[in-house]
């Protein structure tokens, strides 16, 4: 019975074998073909997402050069507007400063006795300097004051007070409390005050050069000269020589 069953079946046994190996062959023939056409499809897909990851690279840098001229605008608004705010707080310094000049020429000139009388009242000051000798020291200020030896470059507080007949101590708390400054500060704005009216009235220190003024009025350096005159002003001397070309 095994042996007829087994003879029934070895044809189709054969015939299956010979089907497989047909679909072997098959797909051994068109492996290569598949082969190329998925390089192919490989390439294809790297190549979109290489065009794809370049368009996006070329959209950011679009964007951060649109970003990149946006702050660069907003930094230009607000450097010109705070530019223009410093301008107009200078341009308002120096109109104040050039109406106290044409304020004080236009009033009439009193008599020195009268000047005096006028400046050395002695407001109460906590101070413990006897007022006659307050008094004295103040007239004497006034005088140094209108000495112009304030210009000199080796004025100290030692010096002034020697000349001034006073001691140092005496003096510089006068200072500090009749005049609203310490010694340096007052020195410094007599020369700028100085200097101010000098270039108001006298067109030609216009033209000279900082370096020149700050000589001229006692200071160590252009630069000492240039920070005084600020402290002073609030506003640059090259700033303030300028307003003066234009409009004086």
């Amino acid at each position: 019975m095994t042996k007829n069953l087994d003879f029934f079946l070895q044809p189709n046994r054969t015939f299956f074998n010979s089907v497989k190996k047909d679909k072997i062959c098959r797909k051994m023939d068109f492996s290569p073909r598949i082969s190329m056409i998925c390089r192919q499809s490989f390439l294809l897909i790297n190549t979109s997402c290489y065009n794809i990851s370049t368009l996006k690279i070329l959209i950011l840098n679009k964007n951060f050069l649109y970003i990149a001229i946006l702050l660069a605008a907003v930094a230009s608004l607000i450097y010109f507007y705070f530019w223009r705010r410093k301008q107009k707080v200078f341009h308002d310094r120096y109109e104040n400063i050039i109406n106290q000049i044409r304020i004080e020429e236009k009033k009439d000139f009193q008599s020195e006795q009268e000047t005096e009388n006028e400046e050395t009242i002695i407001p109460e000051k906590n101070i413990n300097i006897h007022d006659n000798t307050i008094n004295t020291i103040l007239q004497k200020l006034e005088k140094f004051e209108k000495s112009e030896k304030y210009l000199k470059k080796d004025n100290s507080l030692t010096s002034l007070a020697s000349s001034l007949e006073t001691n140092p101590r005496y003096l510089s708390e006068i200072i500090k409390q009749y005049k609203g400054k310490n010694f340096n500060n007052y020195l410094n704005g007599l020369r700028i005050q100085h200097i101010i009216q000098m270039l108001y009235k006298e067109p030609i220190y216009r033209e000279y050069k900082i370096t020149y003024l700050a000589e001229h009025c006692g200071f160590a350096s252009r630069e000492v000269f240039a920070i005084a005159f600020k402290k002073e002003t609030g506003m640059t001397p090259s700033y303030f020589i300028e307003q003066l070309r234009d409009h004086v």
